[in-house]
This record gives structure tokens, C-alpha cells and sequence, in this order.
């Protein structure tokens, strides 16, 4: 059975006979002592949070495995505000299932992107600069990696190009700064750290089922591996020490505090607007999704403690939602209607 009913289109009161990636599993007790399952449940458009109350048999748990598709049957609810899953069955699908179903994308165009990306290369002058950028970037292993990595696991950019888009965001956002700032900041040495401040997520991350860390990514993470491809590449190219401790510093200290992972605070100007620009690009994203995922009638979201410390208005970002979802329709229909005349 294919693929048919996606999870952005659910709707409550709707029954569910299809196929999802399950990503998490967990045996919980109720208030009435009884145990059921907690699943978390994929496609690419989307999330939802699965709940089997009646658990069949005793193995039901430890049949299910993480990062492989069933066949599920049962009722979409409105749980406070939020769409759940109230699960009936659940069954190994003897389908080959097509990965593209449940491995969301970037909704921006890839190849567009790709454009945007030569572009901001080609605008650096710098020696330094230019010839880091070329040593990774015209690697082709590298660039395609670097091209259909996700982001993140979770939060924002947790998609294939992810890591594409957010790069991209960034970039943009510190070249905005660069260019008000430009008389004390190193525009060509701020964008190639923003360039270069994710890029070992190509290592840090692997695609399988889903999104997965890799041994390095658990045992090291992205800061420390891409200040450490920096390095050698600097060394490789006999560049500047100075200028090879710069890019590495950006890097090590994007994430802005010890306390989010980052072995450094940034503690040169760039550094500095480069934390900025990323956290921007993660919070935007993030604020976004929260909105999204809440489908409430309320004009606000639920308190939110993780990252904004408060329920976020949803007024305006529902207006471009709406937009945008107007928008693909009407593209769909066009491209459904010059279909019918090829």
C-alpha cells in the first residue's frame, strides 16, 4: 500500500490507515496503572505524537523498532490544541516503502539554492578567504554532501538541504550586519565562518530511515570536528596562523555560551555577529514550526520553556502560512492542469 495521507493533512475526527516512520517508542504507565504506548510517528510533512492505549501483547514494546515503517490504523483527536493519534493497530509493512514519503525536504528550490550559495562565494575577495572556501567547496564529495545534509535532528532545518537553508540564512543575515558595520568588520572573514560554521554536520549526521547522529557525532560534535577541518585545511594551504586560528575560533564559538556546547565565547567581532546571525536563523525557523504545529483557535501558542520562555503570538506568521499555502495550491493546480496537456 502507498503512501497516501500525509500528517500536514490530518484532520481531527479523521480515521488513519497508512504507513509512518516510527522515530520513538516509549512504554509509560496511566493514572489508572495501565500501560500504553508513546510513539512518535513521520512522514516528510510532518510529526505526530501516537498513543496505543490497549497494548496486545506483552512483547508488543520490544517488537516495535525505531527507524522502520508500519502500517497503522486509527483516529486523529484534538488533545489541547494539538492533533494526537489515538492508535488502533499496528502492523510491519511488507511494502518497500519510498524513503522521499518520509524524508522531509527544504520547501525552498535546491537548485535556486545552489545558485545563491556560488554566488556568496564568488563575492569574496579576500585571498585567504577565497582559497579556504575552494579548497572545501569545489571538493565535490564535500559539496554534495554539504548540499543534502540536514540541519538538525530537531527544532529548525531538520530536513534534507537543511543544512543548505540555514547556511544560506545565515550568510544573509550577517552580510545585512557586514554592511552596516562595514568599517570595523571584516565582511569577507565573517562570511566565510558563516560559510563554514556547520559544515562538519556533513559528518556529524547520516540519513538512514531518518536523521541519525553518526559515532563522531555523539563522541565529538559539529563544533569541534569542523574547527578541526578548518585547521588542516589552513595548514594544507599554508595559510596565516592568525587567519587559520580566526576561522577555527568562529567556528568553535558559534553557538555563542559554554553552557549551549561551544568550547568558546566568541571573542573577536565576527565571532560575535556570526552567533548572532546563527541564532537568529535557529529561532526564526524554530518560532515558525511552533506556530505551525499548534492548531488551536487560541491567538497565542502554549508557553513554550524551552527556547522563547513564552506563548508566542501567532498572528502574523499564521498570515504567511496562509499565504504560502495558497500559494502551493495554486501551483499544484497549475501544474496538475498543464499535466493533463503533455
Amino acid at each position: 500500500m502507498p503512501k497516501t495521507k500525509f500528517i500536514k493533512d490530518f484532520l481531527s475526527g479523521e480515521k488513519i490507515n497508512d504507513i509512518f516512520l516510527l522515530t520513538h517508542k516509549q512504554l509509560c504507565v496511566g493514572k489508572n496503572d495501565n500501560q500504553y504506548l508513546s510513539l512518535k510517528l513521520v512522514d516528510k510533512t510532518g510529526e505526530i505524537d501516537g498513543k496505543k492505549w490497549n497494548i496486545s501483547s506483552e512483547n508488543e514494546f520490544d517488537d516495535l523498532v525505531e527507524g522502520k515503517y508500519y502500517n497503522i490504523t486509527g483516529l486523529v483527536n484534538d488533545y489541547n490544541g494539538n492533533l494526537q493519534f489515538r492508535v488502533d493497530s499496528i502492523a510491519k509493512t511488507s511494502e518497500n516503502c519510498n524513503c522521499a514519503d518520509f524524508l522531509a525536504s527544504s520547501p525552498k528550490d535546491i537548485n535556486d539554492m545552489k545558485k545563491k550559495l556560488n554566488n556568496i562565494i564568488v563575492s569574496v575577495k579576500d585571498e585567504n578567504c577565497k582559497k579556504l572556501l575552494h579548497y572545501f567547496f569545489d571538493n565535490q564529495s564535500f559539496y554534495n554532501k554539504f548540499i543534502e545534509a540536514p540541519a538538525a535532528m530537531t527544532f529548525h532545518h531538520a530536513y534534507v538541504a537543511g543544512l543548505l537553508e540555514h547556511t544560506l540564512d545565515v550568510c544573509n543575515v550577517a552580510d545585512k550586519v557586514a554592511s552596516v558595520y562595514y568599517e570595523i568588520i571584516k565582511r569577507d572573514v565573517l562570511i566565510t565562518g558563516a560559510l563554514l560554521h556547520d559544515m562538519a554536520k556533513i559528518r556529524e549526521y547520516k540519513i538512514k530511515s531518518g536523521i541519525e547522529f553518526t559515532n563522531e557525532g555523539h563522541f565529538i560534535g559539529h563544533l569541534v570536528m569542523g574547527a578541526s577541518m578548518a585547521m588542516e585545511a589552513c595548514k594544507e594551504l599554508g595559510l596565516d596562523e592568525e587567519f587559520c586560528g580566526i576561522i577555527s575560533h568562529m567556528i568553535l564559538s558559534h553557538h555563542g555560551k559554554l553552557e549551549y556546547g561551544s568550547p568558546k565565547v566568541p571573542c573577536t567581532l565576527e565571532a560575535m555577529v556570526l552567533h548572532l546571525a546563527d541564532e537568529i536563523s535557529f529561532k526564526v525557523h524554530y518560532f515558525v514550526n511552533l506556530v505551525q504545529g499548534d492548531k488551536s483557535d487560541d491567538a497565542f501558542t502554549k508557553n513554550n520553556k524551552t527556547n522563547f520562555e513564552t506563548r508566542l503570538y501567532k498572528g502574523f506568521v499564521n498570515e504567511y502560512l496562509k499565504k504560502k499555502e495558497e500559494e502551493e495550491t495554486e501551483q499544484k493546480i497549475t501544474d496538475d492542469f498543464l499535466k493533463m496537456w503533455q
